[in-house]
């Protein structure tokens, strides 16, 4: 058994954000200025991040503060692990491969027969197992290029809902600091 190298104590004191909201839906947010932490535990998903608290602007604000600017889509960047804020468009990219086809019949790279077959290929095809193989791969050079992606449901969730619910709790409790404005 592994025991772990015991680094650092310290005791840190955390900002604790409660959020409700009107419809449905909650959020905990804890934020650690002191340790650069961000922390969200919520009904859509469970997301944290830390930050180097020097590196977070010129003259380093607290993370408190970097928060309140409301910097939604790179905060959810952050808190989303890398590539997981997209999804994929299976209606949208169905739409490109079929303007692909008639681009190309437009322009008499393909012939009638051959843009009805790869046509009904893209109707057919099972747009879930878009990761093993392409419908017609001979229509273009880099088929993966005409994918059409969307926000993710969390991303969505993140930059609409709980985030601007974050930034408006911090921004009204800083409005209560003398000489934060």
């Amino acid at each position: 058994m592994h025991k772990p190298a015991l680094v650092s104590v310290m005791t840190s004191h955390a900002m604790v954000y409660s959020l409700r909201f009107e419809s449905y839906g909650w959020a905990t947010v804890i934020v650690s200025d002191m340790t650069g932490m961000l922390s969200i535990t919520s009904d859509w998903g469970n997301w944290s991040h830390r930050w180097n608290p020097a590196h977070l602007g010129t003259p380093p604000p607290s993370l408190t503060e970097f928060i309140a600017r409301g910097s939604y889509d790179y905060l959810a960047n952050k808190l989303i692990p890398g590539g997981e804020s997209t999804v994929l468009d299976i209606d949208e990219t169905k739409l490109e491969w079929k303007r692909e086809i008639l681009r190309q019949r437009r322009a008499n790279d393909i012939v009638a027969s051959r843009a009805r077959e790869l046509w009904d290929d893209v109707c057919a095809f099972d747009w879930d197992q878009l990761g093993q193989m392409y419908p017609s791969w001979d229509l273009v050079d880099d088929p993966w290029l005409l994918n059409k992606n969307r926000p993710a449901p969390e991303y969505l969730a993140l930059t609409t809902i709980v985030l601007p619910a974050l930034v408006g709790a911090i921004r009204e409790r800083l409005s209560t600091v003398p000489g934060f404005s």
